[in-house]
């Protein structure tokens, strides 16, 4: 319904802010407000829902609803309108094209009396139904018209919102411009069936929170286009700005490489004249034989090659005498090991038959009557040989004394006899006694 006191105040609002030859305060049917109800869509058939009329019942703005354009899991889907308040969208913004600005007296944005054309409304339907519609539905309203307004000018808007920064804007359900010249919201049709002020627009879907009305939203310009100084700035600042701190960068850099070769400048002389002077002391020695220039501290002391040749001569025998004295003592061990395993055969040898000869002995004492004295020497005599070894091997002296005296004579050179012979050959002799 149409409110006086609404349109009052919206003017005396917008005498302050932007004016234009579109704007509407009087008679509006963007001051209409929708009804707010619930509509039950069946899904086997089409609808029409009236979103409003005014006072003389003259239907503001209708939604057709397509046949299965909301289908569901269930047969029939609900459709929820409910109007929107001034407070809720009189703030939101509207850029107009460069191209066009020359049309609003330069201005970058139109206010909200010279974007609304039409009721605005909300819509929201069942969690089940499927967004996007299946089949686009179609809105139709009255918009507030004048002798300057072009309808390819009009859109279906939606209000797109970024709550983060507060930030609310006008944009049209065909995004492109490309898609608005396509699909007007009047045409040939249109033209025929209904009367003049009349749009259409298509709708794609109904999410949760989002308002829907007809908006001014001027097109570029076809044919020709408008420089825009500050616009030109604003579209290419981030461009600007890193060209400047490219520059920045780069004379900071070249001014450190200035000042550090600045510095080291002095210190490149010093040590050019020093290669120069080497380069003449180089050119006086190949100039005269390499003795002019000469000095003390400069001479290269050079060793006689006889006392190098006498040195590595002198390490060599030193490490052959090295190499001499571990393999004699190598031979010294592996000799005193077979010495000593002899020895121990040969102890063991005289122990065994020191007992055969012990139990000789005491078979003896046992069949002999003359004194024993008497008779040993003619008993051992008449002892069968390896008796007699065996009385040999008795008068031997201990192992510890054998291993002592062959470990003497190794150390002094001798060479200690190993076999039974040579034992027998050494031992001491008995003398027979001459009665």
């Amino acid at each position: 319904m149409f409110d006086e006191s609404l349109a009052l105040k919206r003017r005396l609002q917008s005498e302050n802010e932007q004016g234009g030859p579109r704007a509407c305060y009087e008679n509006c049917h963007s001051q209409i407000k929708a009804a707010t109800f619930r509509f039950t869509v069946p899904s086997s058939s089409s609808s029409d829902i009236v979103l409003a009329t005014d006072s003389k019942y003259v239907v503001q703005a209708k939604l057709a609803v397509p046949t299965g354009a909301m289908a569901s899991n269930t047969t029939t889907s609900s459709l929820y309108v409910r109007a929107v308040g001034d407070s809720r969208i009189r703030y939101n913004v509207n850029k107009v094209a460069v191209s066009r600005r020359a049309e609003h007296d330069g201005h970058a944005y139109l206010t909200y009396p010279n974007t609304l054309l039409s009721l605005a409304f909300e819509c929201v339907v069942d969690e089940g139904t499927p967004q996007p519609f299946r089949v686009p539905l179609s809105v139709t309203a009255r918009i507030d018209m004048n002798s300057q307004l072009r309808y390819q000018d009009v859109c279906l808007a939606s209000i797109y919102e970024m709550q983060d920064m507060d930030f609310r804007a006008w944009q049209c359900v065909d995004k492109s411009e490309a898609e608005r010249r396509a699909n007007p919201v009047r045409s040939a049709a249109t033209n025929l069936t209904e009367s003049e002020g009349v749009v259409k627009g298509t709708l794609y879907s109904c999410e949760q929170g989002k308002m829907y009305g007809f908006i001014y939203a001027p097109l570029r310009a076809e044919t020709g286009s408008v420089s825009d100084p500050n616009r030109w700035f604003a579209d290419n600042l981030i461009y600007l700005v890193l060209g400047v701190v490219g520059i920045s960068a780069l004379v900071a850099f070249i001014a450190y490489l200035i000042k550090r070769l600045h510095r080291y400048r002095s210190k490149y002389h010093e040590e050019r004249k020093a290669v120069e002077a080497m380069q003449e002391e180089v050119d006086n020695m190949e100039q005269f034989g390499g003795s002019a220039g000469r000095k003390d501290d400069e001479v290269e002391m050079q060793q006689n090659p006889l006392v190098i040749q006498m040195r590595d001569m002198q390490a060599a025998l030193d490490a052959r005498n090295n190499e001499l004295k571990l393999e004699e003592a190598r031979v010294r061990d592996e000799e005193s090991a077979a010495r000593r395993e002899a020895i121990e055969a040969m102890m063991a040898d005289r122990d065994k038959m020191a007992k055969e000869l012990e139990k000789l002995r005491a078979e003896l004492d046992l069949v002999s009557v003359p004194p024993q004295s008497h008779h040993r020497i003619g008993i051992e005599e008449d002892m069968p040989p390896s008796v007699m070894a065996a009385a040999s091997f008795a008068s031997l002296p201990p192992l510890s004394t054998v291993s002592s005296m062959s470990s003497a004579a190794v150390s002094e050179g001798t060479v200690v006899p190993t076999s039974g012979a040579a034992f027998n050959a050494a031992r001491p002799k008995k003398k027979k006694n001459v009665d």
